[in-house]
């Protein structure tokens, strides 16, 4: 089994927290988030969610590692980015069903019952405008002729689900409400990720 590390250019920090900015030398473009109705998050676990996302062993760097065996995963920028992708995606989906946009979909999208069909049939009804109303846009965040890799994918299952299922608790060990998160909170998530890049661990580059 793969095992990836998530890193930033020497220089620059490698904390997760709260990010203080935009990266300077992004690794990767991603298309836009769409847009979800705002709801004040309540209580502090954003911060977290952050800090497991983007630490050198933590969310991303795992879901990366669920795909590496996909081809084209070879180019390390081109697994990020679809590693990145699919973190978003599956984000987005669970924060559109705690808004109540994805009627019957939050039981299926707990880490506990994922399956990547599942998920992905989810993603393709985003993409033909069938579930999420709105969400869909060309060249956006659910459409699989920009995210070639992610149209290939038979991700490692076990992989996927352990790292999403980090995401889903606060630090207290409650369930996350993701209708409560800040959509804000998925566009910096992606901001910080593009001035990552992936190796393997001991250090060796992709």
């Amino acid at each position: 089994m793969i095992q990836l590390l998530l890193t930033k250019p020497e220089g620059a920090s490698q904390e997760g927290g709260v990010p203080g900015g935009a990266s300077s030398a992004p690794a990767n473009t991603l298309a836009p988030l769409p847009p979800l109705p705002l709801r004040h998050a309540r209580g502090s676990t954003h911060p977290t969610l952050l800090a497991r996302a983007l630490r050198p062993e933590g969310t991303l760097a795992r879901v990366c590692a669920a795909l590496a065996d996909t081809p084209g995963a070879d180019d390390p920028d081109a697994l990020l980015e679809a590693g990145v992708s699919l973190l978003l995606r599956a984000l987005f989906l669970r924060c559109a069903a705690g808004r109540g946009l994805l009627p019957g979909a939050e039981e299926s999208l707990a880490p506990g019952r994922l399956a990547w069909d599942g998920l992905r049939e989810l993603c393709c009804a985003v993409a033909r405008g069938e579930a999420a109303p709105g969400a869909a846009s060309p060249g956006g965040l659910f459409d699989d002729d920009a995210h070639p890799l992610l149209r290939a994918a038979r991700p490692d299952e076990r992989l996927l689900a352990g790292a999403l299922r980090e995401l889903s608790e606060a630090p207290d060990g409650a369930p996350v409400d993701f209708g409560a998160l800040p959509v804000r909170l998925l566009g910096t998530l992606q901001e910080e990720a593009s001035g990552r890049r992936l190796v393997r661990r001991g250090g060796r580059l992709l």
